[in-house]
């Protein structure tokens, strides 16, 4: 490799973000392309202002073969500061997790966010079936 690649290079490892990531070996493995379909409007409820320490989720069901399954998305700021969770950074990092088989999660400590993404059996517990049905939870844990 050339001293040129590898100073080219370098940006790129610095700015790279260092994550804890992992990939659920347990559990239902969800509708990946579904998954992914539906990242963008679950980021257009998840991006925005986060307090310290607070998680926020949300949730859609999908009916494969007519058995209610959903997407469980779960976004936590870690820092101890108000931080913002852009559109396009929460699109990129729950894709992420829906690119695992049963679902993922990943820290990134330097960027103080944790992302979880899950699939599981039955519908959001709002009190529909079937269908998408869509619930918002917040939960501060400062």
């Amino acid at each position: 490799m050339k001293s040129s690649t590898i100073i080219s290079a370098l940006p790129l490892l610095v700015l790279a973000p260092i994550a804890n990531a992992t990939c659920f070996t347990t559990g239902l493995e969800g509708d990946r392309t579904t998954g992914h379909d539906k990242v963008p409007r679950m980021c257009d409820y998840l991006a925005g202002d986060y307090a310290p320490g607070q998680a926020k989720h949300h949730a859609f069901t999908y009916s494969p073969n007519w058995y209610p399954r959903r997407w469980d998305f779960w976004i936590t700021n870690t820092r101890n500061v108000v931080s913002h969770n852009s559109w396009d950074g929460c699109v990129e990092f729950l894709n992420r997790e829906v690119d695992c088989l049963q679902g993922g999660e990943t820290h990134y400590p330097t960027l103080g966010w944790t992302f979880h993404a899950d699939p599981n059996d039955g519908p959001e517990t709002d009190g529909q079936t079937g269908g998408m049905a869509w619930a918002l939870t917040i939960k501060d844990h400062g």
